[in-house]
């Protein structure tokens, strides 16, 4: 008998949380579900952790390949993929022990394409749930998709990640993850997944932890590499979602982004680094359309800059010890 849903793991030296990850699952209430873990390439005990779960568990699938990043990963599951449905769960993090039971029911109760539920950031402390704009508990029709969902790009609301969601596999299939895309690939497939889809809903019950260090640093990218990326990931986005939203509105949040990044690669650099980072842009036609960057192409727009990063840096760290008090 076919599973209803395929949870997919993708893992890379994940022999610390994985055990906790799988049996998160394990350890649901809902009973119809087979487990793909992908083992990407990893060079610690990740894949004799999967495998030893394989050999005690029939429903468990392990998949062994080289590693090209969570996008491959994510894929090469996708094409075993025996389930109705999909689920995405990150080999850091772990399901409440009824997330596939209360968004089964309602896929199946409301004939839906993509049922999504609230996610919970989880520290050793603390805990607290991600905010929502979106009505909650009302499934969306094909036609309220601009009202209700893309009305809140760049608001700072949840509604591009692919966990915490079940997805229908033909659609999760059609549109697979694009590999090109070293980050933001998760924005680009719930676009596409939610183009694709008739009847969407959200619930509101934070089923999936997000396992959060009060520790841990935050991530930058700052290279040439990364703004090329975060401009092909804006060109996508305006591809996928320009029917529902105006491309300047799309650009515009992706243009903030991208001189983040430029903030970042900067605020070590000497002037003399500075110029001849700037010449880099040039010559690649990187950011020459973006008006913030051209501003900052000479002397004060160095001092800007630097101004730029410290407010950035002085603003993240409150945002760091907000969560960290908030419970």
């Amino acid at each position: 008998m076919k599973p209803f849903v395929s949870v997919i793991i993708p893992a890379y030296n994940s022999e610390k949380y994985l055990k906790r990850a799988v049996e998160s699952v394990l350890n649901q209430t809902f009973d119809s579900y087979e487990i793909i873990i992908v083992d990407d390439g990893s060079e610690d005990k990740t894949g004799k952790i999967a495998e030893k779960f394989a050999q005690e568990n029939g429903n468990i699938v392990v998949i062994r390949k080289q590693n090209g990043g969570v996008s491959s990963a994510r894929n090469s599951a996708l094409n075993v993929a025996m389930g109705e449905f999909v689920s995405f769960l990150d080999a850091d993090d772990v399901l409440h022990e009824d997330f596939l039971k209360e968004l089964t029911q309602e896929a199946k109760k409301n004939n839906l394409d993509i049922v999504k539920c609230r996610m919970m950031r989880k520290g050793k402390k603390h805990s607290l749930i991600a905010e929502t704009l979106i009505e909650e508990d009302t499934v969306i029709e094909k036609n309220e998709y601009d009202k209700k969902i893309f009305s809140y790009f760049g608001k700072g609301v949840t509604v591009d990640s692919s966990c915490f969601a079940l997805i229908k596999t033909t659609i999760a299939r059609s549109v697979k993850f694009d590999e090109k895309l070293v980050y933001g690939e998760d924005t680009v497939f719930m676009a596409k997944a939610v183009n694709q889809s008739k009847r969407i809903m959200y619930v509101s019950k934070p089923l999936y932890y997000y396992i959060y260090s009060e520790n841990e640093a935050t991530e930058s990218f700052s290279d040439e590499k990364n703004i090329q990326n975060l401009i092909y990931l804006r060109n996508e986005m305006e591809t996928n979602l320009s029917k529902f939203i105006k491309a300047k509105y799309i650009k515009r949040k992706y243009d903030d982004a991208i001189m983040n990044v430029v903030y970042l690669a900067l605020q070590n650099k000497s002037y003399k680094d500075y110029k001849n980072f700037v010449e880099k842009m040039k010559n690649n036609k990187i950011g020459t359309n973006i008006a913030m960057f051209r501003k900052t192409w000479n002397f004060p727009g160095y001092l800007f800059v630097k101004m730029r990063y410290f407010a950035y840096k002085v603003v993240s760290d409150a945002k760091a010890r907000l969560f960290v008090i908030m419970v």
